[in-house]
Protein backbone atom coordinates (compact mmCIF):
# COMPACT_ATOMS: atom_id res chain seq x y z
CA UNK A 1 0.00 0.00 0.00
CA UNK A 2 1.17 3.36 -1.08
CA UNK A 3 1.24 6.41 1.98
CA UNK A 4 -0.16 9.34 1.07
CA UNK A 5 0.12 12.63 2.63
CA UNK A 6 -3.34 13.69 4.53
CA UNK A 7 -3.70 16.43 2.07
CA UNK A 8 -3.25 13.84 -0.82
CA UNK A 9 -5.35 11.36 0.35
CA UNK A 10 -7.93 13.87 0.53
CA UNK A 11 -7.79 14.57 -2.57
CA UNK A 12 -7.78 11.02 -3.93
CA UNK A 13 -10.72 10.37 -1.72
CA UNK A 14 -12.77 13.11 -2.76
CA UNK A 15 -12.04 12.69 -6.50
CA UNK A 16 -13.70 15.15 -8.38
CA UNK A 17 -16.02 16.85 -5.73
CA UNK A 18 -12.73 19.28 -4.61
CA UNK A 19 -11.40 21.72 -6.73
CA UNK A 20 -7.79 20.27 -7.95
CA UNK A 21 -4.57 21.99 -6.40
CA UNK A 22 -4.07 23.74 -9.71
CA UNK A 23 -7.41 26.06 -10.19
CA UNK A 24 -7.03 26.66 -6.39
CA UNK A 25 -8.87 25.60 -3.29
CA UNK A 26 -11.06 28.38 -2.90
CA UNK A 27 -13.39 29.63 -6.00
CA UNK A 28 -15.47 33.04 -5.51
CA UNK A 29 -19.28 32.70 -5.63
CA UNK A 30 -20.32 34.10 -8.74
CA UNK A 31 -22.68 36.82 -8.84
CA UNK A 32 -25.01 35.82 -11.35
CA UNK A 33 -25.86 32.98 -9.16
CA UNK A 34 -27.64 34.51 -6.58
CA UNK A 35 -31.18 34.66 -5.65
CA UNK A 36 -33.78 37.63 -6.38
CA UNK A 37 -33.50 40.00 -3.87
CA UNK A 38 -36.61 41.62 -2.07
CA UNK A 39 -38.02 44.81 -3.42
CA UNK A 40 -36.69 43.61 -7.21
CA UNK A 41 -38.83 44.69 -10.03
CA UNK A 42 -38.75 42.39 -13.74
CA UNK A 43 -36.36 44.48 -15.84
CA UNK A 44 -38.35 45.95 -18.86
CA UNK A 45 -41.26 46.84 -17.10
CA UNK A 46 -40.20 50.10 -15.11
CA UNK A 47 -37.20 51.70 -17.38
CA UNK A 48 -39.49 53.96 -19.56
CA UNK A 49 -41.13 55.83 -16.38
CA UNK A 50 -37.91 55.30 -14.00
CA UNK A 51 -35.50 57.28 -16.42
CA UNK A 52 -35.06 60.71 -16.83
CA UNK A 53 -32.94 62.15 -19.44
CA UNK A 54 -30.69 65.04 -17.85
CA UNK A 55 -31.19 68.65 -18.88
CA UNK A 56 -28.16 70.30 -20.42
CA UNK A 57 -25.16 70.93 -17.81
CA UNK A 58 -27.02 69.59 -15.05
CA UNK A 59 -24.79 66.33 -14.66
CA UNK A 60 -22.37 69.04 -14.02
CA UNK A 61 -24.50 70.87 -11.32
CA UNK A 62 -24.92 67.62 -9.59
CA UNK A 63 -21.50 66.40 -9.67
CA UNK A 64 -20.41 69.95 -7.70
CA UNK A 65 -23.33 69.37 -5.00
CA UNK A 66 -21.87 66.06 -4.20
CA UNK A 67 -18.10 67.61 -4.37
CA UNK A 68 -19.71 70.47 -2.00
CA UNK A 69 -21.13 67.75 0.42
CA UNK A 70 -17.89 65.74 0.62
CA UNK A 71 -16.22 69.17 1.46
CA UNK A 72 -18.94 70.18 3.83
CA UNK A 73 -19.01 66.63 5.21
CA UNK A 74 -15.06 66.62 6.13
CA UNK A 75 -15.42 70.09 7.98
CA UNK A 76 -18.56 68.62 9.66
CA UNK A 77 -16.41 65.71 11.25
CA UNK A 78 -13.25 67.92 11.92
CA UNK A 79 -15.52 70.20 13.70
CA UNK A 80 -17.31 67.03 15.92
CA UNK A 81 -14.67 65.67 16.63
CA UNK A 82 -13.42 68.99 17.94
CA UNK A 83 -16.55 69.32 20.27
CA UNK A 84 -17.83 72.62 18.12
CA UNK A 85 -21.03 71.08 17.58
CA UNK A 86 -23.19 68.18 17.51
CA UNK A 87 -24.40 66.70 14.08
CA UNK A 88 -27.81 65.87 13.33
CA UNK A 89 -28.56 63.00 11.79
CA UNK A 90 -28.22 64.21 8.56
CA UNK A 91 -24.84 65.74 8.89
CA UNK A 92 -23.80 62.24 10.31
CA UNK A 93 -24.36 60.73 7.29
CA UNK A 94 -22.96 63.41 5.29
CA UNK A 95 -19.76 62.72 7.31
CA UNK A 96 -19.93 59.11 5.43
CA UNK A 97 -19.25 60.42 2.00
CA UNK A 98 -16.05 59.74 0.89
CA UNK A 99 -14.19 60.39 -2.01
CA UNK A 100 -15.04 57.19 -3.61
CA UNK A 101 -18.38 57.60 -3.28
CA UNK A 102 -18.04 60.80 -5.23
CA UNK A 103 -15.71 58.79 -7.76
CA UNK A 104 -18.46 56.81 -8.01
CA UNK A 105 -21.20 59.01 -8.54
CA UNK A 106 -19.09 61.34 -11.10
CA UNK A 107 -19.49 57.52 -13.23
CA UNK A 108 -23.19 57.28 -12.75
CA UNK A 109 -23.83 60.77 -14.27
CA UNK A 110 -20.98 59.97 -16.88
CA UNK A 111 -23.08 56.91 -17.99
CA UNK A 112 -25.93 58.65 -17.68
CA UNK A 113 -25.08 61.98 -19.68
CA UNK A 114 -23.70 59.60 -22.59
CA UNK A 115 -26.96 57.05 -22.15
CA UNK A 116 -29.62 59.58 -22.48
CA UNK A 117 -29.91 58.66 -18.40
CA UNK A 118 -30.10 55.25 -19.29
CA UNK A 119 -28.42 54.11 -16.35
CA UNK A 120 -27.52 50.47 -15.32
CA UNK A 121 -23.90 49.19 -14.59
CA UNK A 122 -23.22 46.38 -12.91
CA UNK A 123 -20.91 46.56 -10.05
CA UNK A 124 -18.35 44.90 -12.19
CA UNK A 125 -18.37 47.37 -14.48
CA UNK A 126 -18.22 50.98 -12.09
CA UNK A 127 -14.78 48.94 -10.43
CA UNK A 128 -13.49 48.55 -13.71
CA UNK A 129 -14.28 51.91 -15.05
CA UNK A 130 -13.46 53.81 -11.39
CA UNK A 131 -10.53 51.79 -10.10
CA UNK A 132 -12.34 51.10 -6.73
CA UNK A 133 -12.49 47.37 -4.99
CA UNK A 134 -16.31 45.82 -5.81
CA UNK A 135 -16.36 45.85 -2.29
CA UNK A 136 -16.31 50.01 -2.08
CA UNK A 137 -18.27 50.30 -4.99
CA UNK A 138 -21.30 48.56 -2.81
CA UNK A 139 -20.52 51.25 0.15
CA UNK A 140 -20.87 53.92 -1.66
CA UNK A 141 -24.23 53.37 -3.47
CA UNK A 142 -26.35 53.09 0.03
CA UNK A 143 -24.06 56.16 0.79
CA UNK A 144 -25.27 58.29 -1.82
CA UNK A 145 -28.79 56.63 -2.23
CA UNK A 146 -29.51 57.59 1.99
CA UNK A 147 -28.27 61.25 1.08
CA UNK A 148 -30.63 61.32 -2.11
CA UNK A 149 -28.17 62.16 -4.71
CA UNK A 150 -29.35 58.56 -6.06
CA UNK A 151 -32.08 56.28 -6.38
CA UNK A 152 -31.46 52.76 -7.01
CA UNK A 153 -34.02 50.08 -8.47
CA UNK A 154 -32.91 46.49 -7.98
CA UNK A 155 -33.97 44.22 -11.17
CA UNK A 156 -34.25 40.81 -12.29
CA UNK A 157 -34.90 39.19 -15.54
CA UNK A 158 -36.39 35.48 -16.43
CA UNK A 159 -34.04 33.02 -17.61
CA UNK A 160 -34.28 29.68 -19.35
CA UNK A 161 -34.57 26.85 -16.93
CA UNK A 162 -34.97 22.95 -16.59
CA UNK A 163 -37.97 22.29 -14.80
CA UNK A 164 -41.19 23.30 -14.25
CA UNK A 165 -42.26 27.07 -13.79
CA UNK A 166 -39.85 30.29 -14.64
CA UNK A 167 -36.90 30.95 -13.57
CA UNK A 168 -35.62 34.21 -12.61
CA UNK A 169 -32.11 35.90 -11.73
CA UNK A 170 -31.38 38.85 -10.27
CA UNK A 171 -29.80 41.70 -13.32
CA UNK A 172 -27.69 45.39 -12.44
CA UNK A 173 -29.66 47.79 -10.21
CA UNK A 174 -31.13 50.96 -12.70
CA UNK A 175 -29.60 53.80 -11.46
CA UNK A 176 -31.23 57.47 -11.74
CA UNK A 177 -29.01 60.39 -10.19
CA UNK A 178 -30.93 63.01 -8.80
CA UNK A 179 -30.73 66.80 -6.75
CA UNK A 180 -30.22 66.41 -3.31
CA UNK A 181 -31.39 69.67 -1.65
CA UNK A 182 -30.79 68.88 2.15
CA UNK A 183 -26.84 69.10 0.73
CA UNK A 184 -27.25 73.21 -0.08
Amino acid sequence: MTMHAIGEAAILATGSFCASPSTGARRAMSHATVPVRRDSIEAGTFEATFFAVPGRGETDRLLRVARRGLDAGRRLKCEARAGIRTLTRYEMLMTRLTAAAVRVYEELLTLARLNRGRVYPSYHYLSEATGLARATIARSLPVLEALGLLVRRRRFRRVEGEGAGPRYAQTSNAYRPTFAEKML
